[in-house]
């Protein structure tokens, strides 16, 4: 497992170059209205409302927040986001993980590394190989704040300067 060291991460925070936990506030509960998006096959939902922090951020680097349902005892597989370059995730229900990898021969991936949210909105690479496992009978319902125009490296030094409303 790599890190970066180009500024120090706020207190509390980890970063790696796969993730970096923040102490920014999570959304606030709501009843979300469910679709089905046909590439992903996953459930979503428009989130409405944000805190102030987080819709710095989103109007600040054009960010699409979203909720992510993911089926129990599921496995959504190794990729690379299509369109997004990094997303702030937050487990609205906690079940099952994240995995970042490094592909290997026939298929298999190295270098594993499971994310550990711990109840903090962390923002993701999406840039970088990772899957999703839900061995649980519950459905893993994530918050994710999507941003396809700029980089992990760019969100995250925003966070670690303190940036996110400018």
């Amino acid at each position: 497992m790599s890190s970066r060291t180009a500024s120090s991460p706020p207190t509390g925070s980890r970063l790696t170059s796969r993730y970096l936990h923040t102490s920014l506030p999570p959304p606030a509960p709501f009843e979300p209205t469910w679709v089905r998006d046909e590439v992903s096959h996953l459930d979503t939902a428009l989130v409405p409302v944000l805190p102030l922090a987080l819709d710095g951020l989103r109007r600040r680097f054009k960010g699409v927040p979203l909720l992510f349902r993911f089926p129990p005892r599921s496995f959504y597989g190794w990729h690379i986001d299509r369109l997004r370059r990094c997303a702030l995730n937050y487990e609205v229900q906690p079940a099952g993980q994240v995995l970042f990898g490094v592909p290997g021969p026939k298929g298999s991936f190295t270098d594993l590394e499971v994310l550990d949210y711990q109840g903090r909105l962390v923002l993701l690479d999406t840039s970088r190989w990772h899957a999703v496992s839900n061995p649980t009978a519950l459905p893993r319902v994530v918050f994710s704040l999507g941003f396809n125009e700029v980089s992990f490296k760019e969100v995250a030094a925003s966070l670690n300067t303190g940036e996110e409303g400018t």
